[in-house]
């Protein structure tokens, strides 16, 4: 009975302490911690990973051929311009030769052809003048012979025809001049080509042999052949000196100088030649002589053929010989004329003399015609020599083209950086397609990150970045976003296809440290929002149909609905229901509704400003 008390007394206490305890509690309000919900910019944390990337060069040649130097090894650093290798091409040499030899040919054809124009316009202009000057001296002896002679008259017109004496005289030693250059130009010419073919042919020799090979007995043939040419060439040498003192005595002509110094000259090359067949003999052919013994030979003919197209400057000579002859002719018919005329005016002017005047005129006027016609003559060279011209600019480009080909045989670095890796070795064929070593300008790296497309909207040119890499552990790499890939990329992982955008992000103070190919990872603070309503995560509660917070005012939480943006798990944005300055619950909500008299403290750590107490 006693027992049964005491538990009643017990349980009559714990019910009285429970109602003072829900008495206290709705008078003091439950214990709450509380902060201001407020404008600010909202960040949020950015992780990628990322390859760290530079100029790469996978160098090769421009020309094919056989890479017979290489003049730099892994590890070795180079800078633009510096020559890294050789690749050998024998046959470039041989077109530069070849090349070489049509232009020259070219260029004397345009001399032929300059020579021709400068002729022809000559002799068009000399025919206009003179018959310019015969029409007029017509029309004046016309006049005379109508109005009577005077004595001056008669007296000028006999000075007249001294004048022609003195010009027939005059221009018969000018054909006699052109006739002699005619002569020593052929001569000197014929002399110019046998000594191009000579050299031709012991060039062809040289090269019959260098396919043929060498016996024994071609041996002493060849030896035989190089002293006979020694001999031969120290005959004609002795011949030149003896022509040469006879010459200067004044008992040699100058074509028969030139003549023996031809023969001189083709001698020597004679000699060379069997020297160089004799020592292609002796040492047997090797690749490399024989390209240059077919080079020579194609140099040779290239000689023989300008050669042949400067003997058409005897053309042009003969044709200046034609036209001293002609200017003789018709500085004679002049000097008829004017011996005629003087006649006439001693005589006195008779009617058929008028008539025979009158006739003169006529003539005289045709000839101008037909001397104004020849200009087109003048045209007609010019169009020649365009021609000639155009095939020289032709093959000074072909001679160019040749000598770029020869010079890509020569291999430059196109950038500075370091030899990472030698892809080929000296001895092997190589060409454009074939690189041969692999370049890498390591003082400008960079990293291109992957960067989901949904985060894409939290990268921008200009943001800075952190570049962390696992060779360097203790070290943060400081980067800078200076280009945003323009599409979105699909990157395989497992059996979900992710689109990602590369970016690229500039790194400072990174080299040498960061190689290329090295990963790494990239990690950054977005900013979400520039300016908006924040609340600490924790104050917002997520039901099924709903979110809300509780707001404190006088005392009481009271319930209120809202509408959330974007998060980063610390803060959360408010896009409805709250307004900046409004105290929400962050800690204690589980004993909350709506309406319940509330303690406030503050929260501790608060990412908004912190706030006093409210009551």
């Amino acid at each position: 009975m006693r027992y049964k008390r005491l538990v009643m007394i017990v349980g009559v206490l714990v019910l009285a302490a429970l109602v003072v305890w829900r008495v206290q509690l709705h008078f003091a309000g439950i214990a709450v911690e509380v902060a201001v919900a407020e404008k600010a910019p909202l960040f949020a944390p950015l992780s990628t990973d990322g390859v760290v990337e530079a100029i790469e060069v996978r160098l090769a040649p421009e020309a094919g051929g056989t890479l017979t130097e290489l003049f730099v090894d892994e590890g070795d650093a180079v800078s633009v311009g510096e020559i890294l290798g050789r690749v050998t091409d024998q046959k470039a040499a041989a077109r530069v030769a070849e090349a070489r030899g049509a232009f020259d040919a070219a260029v004397a054809q345009v001399k032929v052809a300059s020579a021709e124009v400068d002729l022809q316009r000559g002799q068009s202009a000399a025919q206009i003048d003179a018959s310019r000057a015969t029409v007029g001296m017509e029309h004046a002896q016309l006049d005379k012979a109508r109005h009577g002679p005077r004595e001056q008259e008669i007296a000028r017109a006999e000075a007249t025809v001294r004048a022609a004496q003195a010009e027939v005289r005059a221009t018969e030693a000018g054909v006699e001049a052109a006739r002699i250059a005619l002569q020593e130009m052929q001569e000197s010419s014929a002399a110019r080509i046998r000594m191009a073919e000579g050299e031709l042919a012991g060039a062809e020799a040289q090269l019959d042999k260098a396919h043929a090979g060498a016996r024994p007995q071609e041996i002493e043939q060849a030896r035989a052949a190089k002293d006979a040419a020694a001999a031969e060439s120290h005959n004609l040498k002795l011949q030149y000196d003896r022509a040469k003192r006879l010459h200067t005595q004044g008992a040699m002509s100058k074509s028969d100088l030139d003549n023996a110094e031809a023969a001189m000259l083709a001698a020597r090359a004679q000699e060379k030649a069997a020297a160089e067949a004799l020592d292609l003999v002796v040492e047997g052919v090797r690749k490399e002589d024989l390209a240059t013994a077919q080079a020579r030979v194609k140099s040779a003919r290239s000689r023989v053929e300008e050669a042949k197209a400067a003997e058409r400057l005897v053309e042009v000579q003969r044709k200046e010989l034609e036209a001293a002859r002609a200017q003789l002719e018709y500085s004679k018919a002049v000097l008829v004329e004017s011996r005629q005329y003087a006649d006439m005016l001693r005589e006195g002017t008779r009617e058929e003399d008028l008539r025979t005047q009158e006739q003169r005129l006529a003539m005289a006027q045709a000839q101008q015609r037909a001397a104004l016609a020849s200009r087109s003559t003048v045209t007609a060279a010019v169009q020649r020599l365009n021609a000639t011209i155009a095939e020289q600019k032709r093959a000074a480009a072909a001679l160019d083209a040749a000598r770029s080909h020869l010079s890509d045989t020569i291999v430059t670095s196109p950038v500075d950086g370091v030899v990472v890796r030698k892809l080929t070795e000296a001895g092997e064929i190589v060409g454009p397609q074939v690189p041969i070593l692999l370049l890498v300008n390591n003082s400008d790296v960079w990293v291109i990150a992957e960067v989901d497309d949904e985060d894409i909207s939290r990268v921008r040119v200009g943001q800075a970045m952190q570049v962390l890499c696992e060779a360097y552990p203790d070290r943060t790499f400081e980067g800078e976003v200076v280009r945003i890939g323009e599409a979105a990329m699909s990157k395989g992982v497992g059996r979900v296809k992710a689109k990602i955008v590369r970016v690229k992000i500039q790194v400072a103070d990174a080299a040498p440290l960061l190689k290329p190919g090295m990963a790494v990872d990239i990690e950054a603070d977005a900013k979400l929002k520039a300016s908006t309503l924040l609340v600490a995560a924790d104050a917002v509660i997520e039901e099924a149909t709903e979110q809300y917070v509780y707001v404190v005012r006088e005392g009481r939480a009271h319930k209120t609905v809202v509408e959330t943006g974007f998060s980063n798990y610390t803060q959360t944005e408010i896009t409805s229901g709250l307004s900046e300055g409004d105290v929400v619950v962050v800690s204690g909500k589980d004993e909350l509704h709506d309406g319940a008299r509330v303690s406030v403290k503050q929260a501790p750590e608060s990412p908004n400003t912190q706030l006093e107490a409210t009551r």
